[in-house]
């Protein structure tokens, strides 16, 4: 590594240090101090700092690398498993192209490195057993809870496996691709903030959309409808919701808010949506891209959502109420079920 850089990592670390010093005053308000190794803006800065340069020399430190399966929705769920598995254990999370690339149309804080240039290259190997996201994080929960390291992230590998896992990378292939509540429930509020920043253009464009509405209300639910492999018909023993469904949960926020409320429709399906929901307060604006339509339910004050991860993604990105189905509980273990559950959403009953 030239000197020149040496020198001018060494200056941007002491003035991140600095900020991240004042802003855990600042936001604890002088009442408890935290390891600053756990703290996730020096975690980020440590990734960065240990990364080598493109093109030039290989990780020392294990990695995980995170792959993108599915769709946005499932991709943004493997994206915020795989930070907390940073954070919390130790591992240094670079992504691979596709999901880097689909993260970054996304997010405008996507900082992690992408192992494209030199996974070839430096002929990184994986360990085996690490095959299975649910298997795996709980194999680590099982030492980090026998292992007598004090809670220190970055010595969690050496002090806690086994030699040779210690110094092994990660690429989980199965079960990572629906939020893992048991990492992410203490972690999701600060992921959010440093790494699920909704971009400034994608910002721009929702509130055009959505200026000309805010005369008519100031209430905004987004709604999201999943058609395209969700319509119609039987899973897991159960009918599908279908238009029903959203006519009583657009009931359910026009009673709770008699000021009245606007609905942002966004699907993949917006020609059944407009055939189904023609009020006047409905408004088909979306469908123009996967990466507007997040942005537009992130931009609403409440959801309606169905089935899926894209959906859940855009009401945890609102931040208000959000309505699902009460049949939604009964499928277990599903990205669905498991986050309206931990999240404590609103179910309506019937459907």
């Amino acid at each position: 590594m030239k000197l020149e850089k040496i020198v001018s990592l060494l200056l941007v670390l002491l003035v991140l240090v600095s900020l991240v010093i004042w802003e855990i005053r600042i936001e604890h308000k002088f009442s408890h101090w935290f390891t600053l190794t756990k703290h996730p803006k020096l975690q980020d800065i440590f990734t960065f700092l240990l990364a080598p340069e493109e093109d030039s020399v290989c990780p020392t430190h294990p990695i995980a690398k995170a792959t993108a399966h599915g769709r946005l929705g499932n991709q943004i769920a493997t994206y915020a498993n795989h930070i907390a598995l940073q954070w919390q254990y130790g591992y240094q999370l670079w992504l691979a192209g596709d999901i880097s690339a689909s993260m970054s149309r996304v997010f405008s804080n996507v900082t992690f490195p992408n192992i494209t240039s030199i996974e070839a290259k430096c002929n990184i190997s994986y360990l085996e057993r690490a095959a299975d996201w649910v298997q795996w994080r709980q194999f680590l929960e099982r030492k980090n809870a026998s292992c007598k390291n004090n809670g220190k992230v970055n010595t969690f590998l050496k002090n806690c496996l086994s030699e040779h896992e210690d110094i092994m990378h990660v690429n989980v292939k199965n079960n990572h691709f629906k939020p893992d509540w048991d990492i992410l429930g203490s972690e999701i509020s600060l992921i959010q903030k440093y790494h699920l920043d909704i971009k400034k253009d994608l910002k721009i464009q929702t509130n055009i959309m959505l200026h000309n509405l805010s005369q008519l209300s100031t209430t905004f639910v987004g709604v999201h409808v999943r058609r395209g492999d969700f319509g119609g018909y039987q899973r897991f023993g159960l009918r599908m919701i279908d238009e029903s469904y959203y006519l009583a949960g657009m009931e359910y926020y026009r009673h709770k808010y008699a000021g009245g409320c606007s609905f942002i429709v966004a699907s993949d399906d917006m020609e059944w949506c407009r055939q189904k929901f023609s009020a006047q307060d409905v408004f088909h604006i979306g469908g123009t891209s996967p990466e507007l339509d997040l942005a537009l339910l992130a931009a609403c004050n409440h959801s309606l959502v169905g089935y899926g991860s894209y959906g859940l993604w855009g009401g945890l990105f609102a931040g208000g109420e959000v309505v699902v189905p009460r049949s939604i509980l009964l499928f277990k273990g599903t990205a669905s079920e498991t986050t309206a559950r931990f999240l404590g959403w609103t179910t309506l009953e019937g459907f």
